[in-house]
């Protein structure tokens, strides 16, 4: 019922085209799916497909990336709410997701398992055989942390408390995290009492991941960020393409976001904001050294 209540929330507030946006529901994406479905029986087959996977923190951007995919006929693009790869936004296993994406007819399949970015690393060596790529879409914390109160109100918060009440949590925000960052999030986490630390705090132990599991020193996980992609859309759809091995075109275009004024900063506590800025450090420097490389 509270996710009811916050969806309905956040659809009074945004509106229903937005709605029907990240819900893919829009008579444009339609007409891709259309276009999708001819480009396969044209010119695929069968157990010809690779992987693609957009993984990184709620928030972050990552819709804006699979709506852009979405334009590419030669991608298909299984959401969330799909039974052949998704049971209530989490993943199915290793086995069944192999089946949907050896029935695919496309280049490459295209899925957001954001409640299983910590499963990146074996995701990537799913289809071993065929190529593999991955997206680790990051945005700033303020923007995060805001768009994050907005669409799902305290339910950060509760997060936060659950993990650092319970040694043993059942949220699928804990899953993954090292040791290490555990114990951070349950020290801090003890005191945190506003909405807006709480979804900074599980921000930084999202993005966290991609460090402690290694994913900026793999070469197939390409680091996209949101303001970025907003700000510089043709230089950042080139490199989105040529990791993922698509031709680019300008249709991509139509799902970026036009870049807006640089909002202020939520006010954070110290020691939320601290951990934050170290690792906007390393997500930043992850971003330029690969940008440099190609």
């Amino acid at each position: 019922m509270s996710r009811v209540v916050r969806t309905v929330g956040w659809v009074r507030r945004e509106g229903i085209g937005k709605a029907l946006e990240e819900k893919e529901l829009r008579p444009v994406d339609l007409r891709r799916e259309m276009r999708s479905r001819s480009w396969a029986l044209r010119n695929g087959e069968v157990g010809s497909s690779g992987l693609i996977v957009i993984a990184g923190v709620q928030r972050s951007g990552t819709n804006m990336l699979l709506r852009a995919l979405r334009a590419a006929p030669e991608l298909q693009v299984i959401d969330e709410g799909d039974r052949r790869a998704f049971r209530r936004f989490r993943l199915v296993d290793d086995r069944q997701l192999q089946h949907a994406i050896a029935m695919s007819r496309h280049q490459a399949v295209v899925i957001k398992p954001l409640c299983d970015a910590h499963r990146t690393p074996a995701l990537l060596h799913l289809v071993p055989a065929r190529r593999t790529t991955a997206i680790w879409s990051w945005r700033g914390v303020d923007a995060t942390s805001r768009s994050n109160v907005a669409r799902f109100s305290h339910h950060a918060l509760d997060v936060v408390t659950e993990i650092a009440s319970t040694s043993r949590p059942r949220c699928w925000q804990a899953e993954g995290l090292s040791d290490e960052t555990l114990a951070v999030v349950r020290s801090i986490g003890r005191a945190i009492t506003d909405p807006f630390d709480a979804a900074a705090l599980l921000w930084w132990a999202r993005n966290k991941v991609a460090f402690d599991r290694d994913l900026d020193r793999d070469h197939r996980v390409l680091p996209l960020r949101y303001e970025a992609m907003r700000s510089s859309p043709v230089m950042q759809l080139h490199r989105l393409c040529d990791h993922v091995g698509i031709t680019y075109r300008t249709e991509l275009h139509d799902e970026i976001d036009p870049a807006r004024a640089t909002e202020l900063p939520v006010q954070l506590r110290h020691e939320v904001r601290a951990r934050c800025e170290e690792l906007t450090e390393q997500l930043e420097a992850w971003t330029s050294r690969t940008t440099e490389e190609r």
